[in-house]
């Protein structure tokens, strides 16, 4: 079971580039994926997210490369006088081509500096192509791993949660027990005070006592309860992406707890179903992080 949060970075050095890559993930109810890259790169996108698609199933993914240049060195006189020369033969041979005098200045030369030096240099996406797969796959791996330490967290704190459940549960039973035997006597005692004679075998009567026994009833909840509640930690205990499904089995739970509350005539068993109501809400929080 995996957390939908984590981090994972990797970089390599390829020419003069020192080029990173990160890869982060937040929650999302299904699995999105945005790749940001340099444009002489973006080809490479496709095979960056299919390497994702194979380690992610749920949550928001976001991959960045940055290449960062590792040294000056294109900066050097070196480099001004192998290059500067050789745009200026071309523009001079161009210019005699066309009759066109060709007399470099300082101007001209300033401004062909300029245009080398804002030209990105970067590898083609052909040359960088294997040795970023192989970062993109080190990162992931990172991301996945991070994503895991965290669902194990998340797991311990649920099944305690779930422990907790269970025991309201129990204690939402035991406080419901006798209900409809309580309130029959209640009614019966309620009459004898106002002086007021109930024949106990009239049809009318038995027919009132049996329609509210019904109502407050909540052993078919409680049964439906605790197998929410068996379903849910056997699901916490796979290894699968169990999110969405665990969000379906608390909606259930929910079900249950609002029907179980509507039932009840005791303030104390209100009152354990409203706390368990409140537990599982503390529950569905935790689930959101889950992929």
């Amino acid at each position: 079971m995996n957390s939908m949060t984590g981090f994972g970075r990797s970089c390599f050095r390829h020419e003069q580039f020192n080029i990173i890559l990160e890869v982060s993930s937040v929650n999302k109810r299904h699995f999105e994926a945005v790749c940001s890259l340099p444009k002489e790169w973006q080809s490479l996108e496709r095979a960056l997210l299919e390497r994702a698609r194979g380690k992610i199933q749920r949550g928001r993914l976001r991959i960045h490369v940055r290449p960062e240049e590792a040294s000056v060195q294109n900066s050097s006189d070196d480099w001004i006088e192998k290059n500067l020369a050789a745009d200026l033969d071309k523009l001079e041979a161009f210019a005699k081509t066309r009759g066109i005098p060709f007399e470099p200045d300082a101007h001209l030369i300033a401004r062909l500096a300029s245009t080398r030096r804002t030209e990105s240099g970067l590898p083609s996406a052909d040359d960088v192509e294997s040795e970023l797969l192989k970062a993109a796959d080190k990162a992931l791996q990172g991301l996945v791993a991070m994503r895991a330490e965290e669902g194990k967290r998340l797991a311990e704190d649920l099944f305690e949660r779930i422990d907790a459940l269970e025991a309201f549960a129990a204690d939402i039973e035991i406080s419901a027990k006798d209900t409809a035997n309580e309130w029959r006597d209640r009614l019966l005692q309620r009459l004898r005070k106002a002086e007021l004679s109930i024949d106990l075998d009239d049809e009318r009567v038995l027919k009132e006592f049996t329609l509210f026994a019904d109502k407050a009833d909540i052993s078919e909840e409680i049964t439906r309860l605790r197998s929410h509640c068996i379903q849910f930690r056997e699901s916490l205990e796979t290894k699968d992406a169990v999110g969405r499904k665990l969000e379906f089995v608390l909606q259930e739970i929910s079900r249950e707890l609002n029907t179980l509350c509507a039932k009840a005539s005791r303030p104390e068993t209100n009152r354990l179903g409203l706390d368990a109501r409140n537990e599982v809400e503390k529950l569905r929080e935790q689930v959101l992080n889950l992929e």
